[in-house]
């Protein structure tokens, strides 16, 4: 679907998510999704090292439990902010 249209923003189901995050190596074809949408946003996002890997794969942004939600009006301000989010209990 990805190669057939341009997007303006892909998000990634919680259930592809995580099992992605679970391999050596996650997320081999992201690249291929940012050539044609530079907005990813993670669902399913609930510990922290599922927060570094979204850092280290440079999304733009993340859903879960980790995060409060907010109004629609606010999209624009959800790309990952890392200097913001404390990564310390």
């Amino acid at each position: 679907m990805v190669d057939a249209s341009q997007y303006e923003l892909i998000k990634i189901d919680r259930e592809y998510f995580w099992r992605e995050a679970k391999k050596e190596h996650p997320f081999k074809g992201l690249v291929l999704y940012k050539n044609k949408c530079d907005k990813i946003v993670f669902e399913g996002v609930e510990t922290y090292e599922q927060l570094e890997l979204a850092r280290r794969l440079e999304v733009w942004g993340v859903q879960g439990y980790l995060f409060n939600s907010c109004k629609l009006i606010d999209i624009e301000s959800l790309a990952l902010r890392y200097d913001y989010i404390s990564l310390t209990n």
